[in-house]
């Protein structure tokens, strides 16, 4: 595992030893770093794991001296009471100039349950956008906790002022508006429902004024060159007023102050054309000091202030509890933000309380931190895509939060490169193809996998291949470094190569003769799988005629098994081998005997039937009943490495459902869906086999099919009614497949001309052609789209084919031949 130190700010993580420990209570704590990168001009990403609790940890830090930097405040899809995916906000707040890197999520919110059903998904108290309020900071969540100064830092509001310095603090907030004769009247909340006596403040965060009881609505527009944002005096003139119980709509830059009962009277004394003030002032509680904020979150608590954990910390369940965790914290110069997510509910992280949380991102620099929103709302996410997992299971979508940014300007030319892996360990002898993250000159990362690079190192730390994508580590431990240049671009990373185990991938595989298998070693250290070049282990092979190795590459020459071997250095490992040669392109998966059916009650006389060449019939007596289904079952352990599995189904009654159980070898059972069957009609399912090994998983075969289950539509069918649903086909397609029947030699020779054939036909000679000679064309999904019979060599008319690659299978009273043809 990848272990460091937290030294100062979690920037040094990067750049830490191998010791691994952080102080959690005082307590050392290990920690293994398993990823750190830069992701954007000043912004750091790193991943941790905790193996003792266990937790998953996710972090950005990011230097606000950065002048390419900035650290937005975004809300669901900018309207005060709307959520949204934050990997959508990535696409849809990514401009020209103002490039989206990432984000966390914000604010609690308002749901159901609540009491303030008309103030779904807005923000929970305080929430900012480049100087404009969506949401006043209120005392939601105060309830006096503690005594003296504890009373005072209650709440974290969290705060960017004009300057790029942070704020995390409780605050008092005031909003007020004042006429000309110098009258004012308290703003008792900014886009929220009006209520009797009070005056609200709207904008295009909501659109619209809204409220239950009469009053009036003033709207109003900033004078030229007024701005708006925290403890400014903003300048505004009166351009409408509108009677009436809300539902008022702003235009681009209007604003609405929106009053009833006293409010009302306050604002009926306005005219068209007056102007007025609209003031805000925000202070910390303890100290008084005046932030000039432009953006703005809320969290449920400050939980540590000044470098010491709060009260806050013990004196609420929410806090207090084992949860996921999202954090924001700050330098004591305001001039570095920490961004921390932890994970809940996994087999890798079990989450925390706040107190852990502080600790991590204390002894990271944080000298202030603010709880965030937790549970299923606890996410990160960088350039586009969460790289937490959340304990929903899925992206939660969120009312808002931090959206961090690039200005730099737009620059595609790589000025330095880096290695996408932290604290690079690799096995001796193991081959490593590296991915290459590109930089700018801002450092911007522009290319997150550079592809044209070459690899260099001193020859005692190993050796590179010849098209520099690959680094070959020496037979011995010893530390290095290893190169990359890509243009004149250049980066560097230090290399320990270690003495570690070496295995076979596979104890057993399956072996055809067309699909070569680069036979897989591998090695691993921490989290992170390497592999062997096979070529260069020394292989042995049991029973030389079942298979053969060249180049570290397995084929299988003839039906059978054997156990081959393999070494390099001190390692010697073995793996059997099953050789199972298909005798043509497509073959019957099975012949329908010994299978059994299982249905709900009311279907009787259920039985699997033979009918030959690989089909089957499927009857039985229908009866209604509830979710009626009739299924089929057998073990059927399919044949070889087929590339396609094809069922062709023809139903009597109607099916709303085909449910088919099937598992890869050494996997669990998965199920496989198909909808969209029509009565008295053929229905093709054709199944990739990767589809259920997944893609390169040679181990994952052979493939074994368990039943296939018939989901019954009720709408017209017949209580009563003996029913038949004809698997017309059960088949394996080898895509490629070299046949296990040699063509004969000599003067029975068979030949197939021209390849490619180019003009709409080819030749078939030879004497092995004879009368009834059949020949047979498959398309790559193993369908027969041709097939005629010949008495002598002849020319094939492939007029119809279109280009593509097609198997030619031609069964002869000498033998069977089977060649690939390419249509142009």
């Amino acid at each position: 595992m990848k272990k460091v130190i937290l030294i100062g700010a979690l920037s040094l993580l990067c750049g830490a030893g191998a010791n691994a420990t952080i102080n959690i209570a005082g307590v050392a704590k290990q920690v293994d770093t398993l990823e750190c990168r830069s992701v954007g001009p000043g912004v750091q990403y790193v991943r941790m794991h905790m193996p003792e609790y266990p937790l998953d940890v996710y972090t950005l830090t990011i230097d606000l001296n950065n002048p390419y930097n900035d650290v937005n405040t975004f809300i669901g899809k900018d309207h005060a009471g709307t959520t949204e995916a934050m990997t959508q906000a990535y696409t849809r707040l990514s401009t020209p100039g103002h490039r989206t890197i990432g984000s966390v999520n914000g604010n609690f919110w308002i749901v159901s349950g609540q009491g303030m059903d008309d103030l779904l998904g807005q923000p929970h108290s305080g929430c900012m956008v480049n100087g404009e309020f969506a949401t006043e900071p209120n005392n939601w969540n105060r309830a006096n906790r503690g005594e003296g100064i504890e009373r005072l830092q209650e709440i974290a509001f969290v705060m960017l002022d004009e300057e790029k310095k942070m704020w995390i603090d409780d605050i008092y907030f005031e909003a007020r508006v004042t006429n000309a004769a110098n009258e004012s009247f308290a703003i008792a909340e900014i886009n929220r429902i009006r209520n009797e006596n009070e005056i609200v403040l709207y904008n295009h965060f909501t659109g619209e004024t809204e409220s239950y009881i009469d009053g009036v609505d003033v709207i109003v527009e900033p004078v030229e060159g007024e701005t708006w944002g925290s403890n400014k005096e903003v300048k505004c003139v009166v351009t409408r007023i509108v009677p009436g119980t809300g539902g008022t709509q702003l235009e681009g830059a209007e604003y609405a102050l929106s009053g009833a009962g006293t409010g009302a009277d306050f604002l009926n004394k306005l005219q068209v054309g007056d102007q007025v003030t609209i003031s805000t002032s925000i202070k910390t509680r303890t100290d008084s000091l005046v932030p000039m904020a432009r953006q703005m979150l809320t969290g449920n608590a400050l939980v540590m202030r000044e470098g010491q954990l709060t009260p806050r910390n013990e004196n609420e369940t929410y806090n207090s509890q084992t949860y996921s965790r999202t954090g924001i914290g700050m330098s004591q110069d305001g001039k570095t933000l920490y961004l921390i997510v932890i994970d809940y509910k996994s087999s890798t992280s079990v989450g925390c309380n706040t107190a852990t949380m502080c600790y991590i991102l204390k002894q990271a620099g944080a000298w202030n931190v603010a709880n965030m929103d937790a549970g299923g709302s606890a996410q990160m996410m960088l350039r586009g895509s969460l790289v937490n997992n959340p304990a929903d299971g899925k992206e939660r979508p969120v009312s808002n939060g931090f959206m961090i940014f690039t200005n730099a300007p737009d620059d595609e030319n790589l000025t330095h490169l880096a290695f996408d892996h932290y604290n690079l360990e690799i096995p001796a002898y193991a081959c490593f193809e590296p991915t290459i993250l590109g930089y700018n000159q801002y450092g911007v990362l522009v290319d997150t996998q550079v592809a044209d690079y070459t690899l260099s190192c001193d020859p005692s730390l190993g050796t590179v291949s010849d098209d520099g994508k690959r680094f070959y580590a020496a037979p011995q431990a010893t530390t290095g470094i290893l190169h990359v240049t890509s243009g004149n671009a250049t980066g560097e990373i230090k290399v320990t190569v270690k003495a570690t185990e070496i295995a076979m991938k596979n104890s057993a595989v399956l072996a055809d003769k067309a699909h070569p298998y680069p036979i897989e070693v591998i090695s691993t250290i921490g989290e992170n799988t390497y592999t062997y070049d096979p070529a260069s282990l020394t292989w042995s092979i049991d029973d030389p005629t079942v298979c053969q190795i060249e180049g570290g590459v397995l084929t299988g020459l003839q039906n059978g098994q054997t156990r081959i071997t393999g070494s390099i250095g001190d390692f010697s490992g073995s793996m059997d081998v099953t050789v199972e040669i298909p005798q043509s392109p497509r073959i019957p998966a099975d012949d329908f005997t010994g299978w059994t059916t299982k249905a709900i009650s009311a279907i009787t006389d259920a039985t699997v039937t033979p009918a030959g060449n690989g089909a089957g019939t499927l009857a039985f007596t229908y009866k209604s009943g509830r979710q009626p289904y009739v299924e089929m079952d057998k073990s059927v352990t399919l044949y070889s490495i087929p590339d396609t599995i094809r069922l062709l189904i023809h139903s009597e009654i109607p099916l709303s459902k085909i449910q088919i159980a099937c598992k890869a070898n050494g996997d669990k059972e998965q199920y496989l869906e198909y909808e969209g069957l029509e009565t008295n009609s053929d229905y093709l399912i054709a199944i990739p086999s990767v589809q259920i090994t997944g893609e390169n998983n040679r181990g994952g075969f052979p493939i074994t099919l368990n039943y296939i289950k018939f989901y019954i539509n009720t709408s017209g069918t017949t209580s009563g009614q003996a029913y038949k649903i004809d698997l017309k086909e059960f088949s394996l397609v080898y895509n490629g497949v070299v046949s296990g029947i040699e063509a004969i030699a000599g003067d029975r020779n068979l030949t197939l001309y021209p390849n490619p054939v180019t003009d709409g036909s080819f030749c078939l000679e030879g004497e092995a052609i004879a009368p009834g000679s059949l020949v047979r064309i498959y398309d790559r999904n193993g369908a027969l789209v041709l097939e005629q019979t010949i008495d002598r060599p002849s020319t094939i008319d492939a007029g119809s084919l279109t280009p593509d690659v097609y198997i030619v299978a031609v069964q002869t009273p000498h033998g069977n031949f089977v060649n690939k043809i390419v249509v142009q």
